[in-house]
């Protein structure tokens, strides 16, 4: 086969694909949307980014990966569709899902770093507590000396606390967005 008929094989394969994506990303994007914040798997995301946002980015990092290696292997006289067609699906579908984990990767790293600093926590909790202070300001005093992300979730609780949100509500808001078995114990506890 010749080059020429790569050409507008790949072309072909091309806008049909591109039709394809579009008319499932604006539906994915549609379910997005309605989804709302009751999707449990995209919800620890908003710490890092936009849904939306995060679902263009897939869309784009599927389509250019695809096309990439469809290209590549065109150039290096892979002229059969039988061959680069399912390539170019399998380097989409990678590409769909590399940004999706990366995202997650991030989101249980600062879910493993919170986990560790729960025991600062109770201790400098304790110690506030020990010393005369009331719940709230022991709780700002922990957030002032524990780094981020605990410093984060709690200058949250207090915000919400503060902005008229009973203090057990904001400690059970905090174990949904950061949810583990010490932090229960320790709200339970509180």
């Amino acid at each position: 086969m010749s080059l020429s008929i790569a050409a507008i094989i790949f072309i072909g394969t091309s806008a049909f694909a591109a039709m394809v994506l579009i008319y499932t990303y604006k539906g994915l994007q549609v379910q997005a949307t309605a989804s709302g914040e009751t999707d449990a798997v995209l919800s620890p995301l908003r710490k890092f980014i936009d849904p939306k946002k995060l679902l263009s980015i897939r869309f784009v990092f599927g389509i250019a990966l695809a096309v990439l290696g469809m290209a590549f292997l065109i150039l290096n006289n892979v002229l059969l569709p039988v061959v680069y067609v399912p390539a170019g699906v399998l380097l989409g579908f990678l590409g769909w899902k590399l940004p999706f984990l990366w995202f997650m990767l991030k989101v249980r790293k600062r879910k493993q770093l919170f986990d560790s600093q729960i025991l600062h926590l109770t201790m400098t909790l304790a110690n506030g507590l020990r010393s005369g202070q009331a719940l709230p300001q022991a709780l700002d005093a922990a957030s002032q000396r524990i780094g981020d992300p605990m410093h984060e979730e709690l200058a949250q609780v207090l915000n919400e606390s503060r902005y008229g949100l009973d203090l057990a509500e904001a400690l059970e808001r905090l174990h949904t967005r950061m949810p583990g078995e010490d932090l229960r114990l320790l709200i339970t506890s509180i």
